[in-house]
């Protein structure tokens, strides 16, 4: 199994649940963070006064995947993000040793079915 991180902007979120229902994908979790990248934040102009804003409102997202589906799952997430512009996002999968689904009991790969 594997963990799949997304972090991506704000405004793609209600285009890409809808995106993943119709992926290989069975669930996923959504949070609001905040973070910078190469660019490192931006600067607003606020009331006159010009202010650094250092770390960017971003979504993230993860989602427990099976290992062969990871390589598509991965793909068809950066082909739907990509615009080409800076604060895309990342993207980066993560080994998971074991997972429960707690409603039945079932652990590792039938977890994640």
């Amino acid at each position: 199994m594997k963990k799949i991180t997304v972090i991506f902007k704000r405004k793609d979120e209600l285009e890409l649940l809808e995106f993943i229902k119709e992926t290989k994908i069975k669930g996923a979790t959504f949070n609001e963070v905040r973070g910078f990248g190469r660019q490192y934040g931006h600067k607003e102009l606020i009331s006159g006064k010009e202010f650094k804003i250092n770390l960017l409102p971003k979504m993230k997202m993860e989602t427990l995947v099976l290992d062969e589906e990871v390589e598509d799952i991965v793909l068809e997430l950066q082909e739907f993000l990509q615009t080409g512009r800076m604060g895309d996002g990342k993207i980066w999968v993560e080994n998971v040793e074991d997972a429960v689904r707690i409603r039945t009991g079932e652990s590792g790969v039938e977890a994640v079915k």
